[in-house]
Parts: structure tokens; C-alpha cells; sequence
């Protein structure tokens, strides 16, 4: 008998490369971008993000589906400042440069046979194909992403690490709630509107990074048991 797995609520990343029709040449012989899956391996693994899932969508890009009981603010905060450093450095070292739409949301996900799925994982993945973000990186040719946040995980990460000066607890205020503006999307096949909020960050200083992992060193086998 069939039974349908119970809908648990997750932090949900969705990241796709930005290609803004790129028509330059690049010198014979120059060493080119690593994965997106290489680079997202050593984001986690510099950020101590161990528990994050990462599956190449149908769609184009990748997606993190976290476990439950997370500390989400945390999570937020160590993923997206690593994940500007080991830019930096990649693109310091490689061509053509890599920048990338990053979009973050928390809601109820399900696992079946397929992976991950739900409306949570539908709502990551519509927000890092949005327009805006392309637009926002073609206005900010210094930025390597742009990063797009849902006003559900907003809200509830405010309090710590999107808050600036009224940052609380242990988390350091990686990203300033003054530095996001919103926004606000049409939602496909409902005619509705939703609330996000969206931040080009201009790239950090530099720092040494953990070597690229090889595509064929990460662990998809443990999933759908997460």
C-alpha cells in the first residue's frame, strides 16, 4: 500500500549561473570555472554546513534541501558569506567568470521517489529563475551573485541575521536588513503577487579556500533519508 510521506517543513537554496550571453573569447589555454556543484561542495564545507543535500534539478541549476530543527539563521548567515569568498577566489583563478542567482525559502517540502519536491522547493526555484535577478546583475557587473530571499524566511530570520544593528544572539550581521529592498513577483498559473526581498552584495576581500572537490566526491545517496 502506498502511503503519502507527511509534508515537513525545510530551508530550502536554489542556485543557478548567471549567462548573460557571454560572447568574449577567452585566452587559449585559460583554466575555466569549476562546477557549480565544486563550488557549492566547498561553500558547505567552509561554512560548516554539513547536512545540506544538493541535487541537480531538471530545470537547470541546483538545489539544498535542509534537515528539520536547523538553525536556520545560522545556516543563512555562514552559507552566504562563504559562498561570496570562494566566488572571489574562483574567479580570481578561472575564466569565464562565474556569478551566480541565489534564492532562499522555508516551507513544507515532501520526498518521494524523485527527491525532493513540494511547494516549498517549487517557490526556491521560481524565485532564483526570476527577471529581477538577471537585471540586478546586469546593474551590478561587480556583484558574483544576487541573492533573493522569501518573505516567509525574511520575517523569521530578521530578528538575527538580516537585522543589522538589531542583530541578536551568537550569528554575525553578515547580511543588514537595510541593505535588501523588496519586491514583489507575480506568482505563475495563480494570478497572485508575493512579497521577496532582494540583495546584490558587492564581493568581499579574499581569503584562501578549501580546494574544489571533484563532481564525483559528493555524497547524493542519503537524500531522500534526511
Amino acid at each position: 500500500m502506498n502511503e503519502t510521506m507527511p509534508g515537513i517543513r525545510r530551508l530550502c537554496i536554489a542556485v543557478a549561473a548567471y549567462d548573460n550571453g557571454r560572447e568574449g573569447q577567452f585566452p587559449e589555454g585559460s583554466p575555466a570555472s569549476p562546477p557549480l556543484g565544486a563550488v557549492l561542495d566547498e561553500t558547505c564545507a567552509a561554512a560548516d554546513v554539513r547536512c545540506a543535500h544538493w541535487a541537480n534539478r531538471p530545470t537547470g541549476g541546483e538545489l539544498a534541501v535542509f534537515p528539520p530543527g536547523i538553525d536556520e539563521g545560522r545556516v543563512v548567515s555562514d552559507f552566504v558569506r562563504e559562498l561570496r569568498r570562494t566566488l572571489v577566489r574562483v574567479n580570481a583563478e578561472s575564466a569565464p567568470r562565474l556569478r551566480l542567482r541565489v534564492a532562499l525559502h522555508q516551507g513544507i517540502t515532501r520526498v518521494d521517489e524523485q527527491g525532493y519536491g513540494g511547494r516549498a522547493v517549487v517557490k526556491a526555484c521560481r524565485l532564483r529563475d526570476a527577471d529581477i535577478l538577471d537585471r540586478e546583475l546586469a546593474e551590478h557587473p561587480e556583484s558574483d551573485l544576487v541573492l533573493i530571499v522569501s518573505s516567509e524566511l525574511f520575517d523569521d530570520v530578521a530578528g538575527d541575521t538580516v537585522a543589522g544593528d538589531d542583530v541578536s544572539g551568537d550569528h554575525p550581521p553578515d547580511l543588514c536588513r537595510a541593505d535588501f529592498r523588496p519586491v514583489t513577483l507575480d506568482v505563475p498559473e495563480s494570478g497572485q503577487r508575493a512579497l521577496a526581498w532582494v540583495l546584490a552584495p558587492a564581493p568581499p576581500p579574499t581569503r584562501p579556500a578549501l580546494a574544489w572537490r571533484r563532481p564525483a566526491e559528493r555524497d547524493t545517496s542519503s537524500r531522500a533519508g534526511a
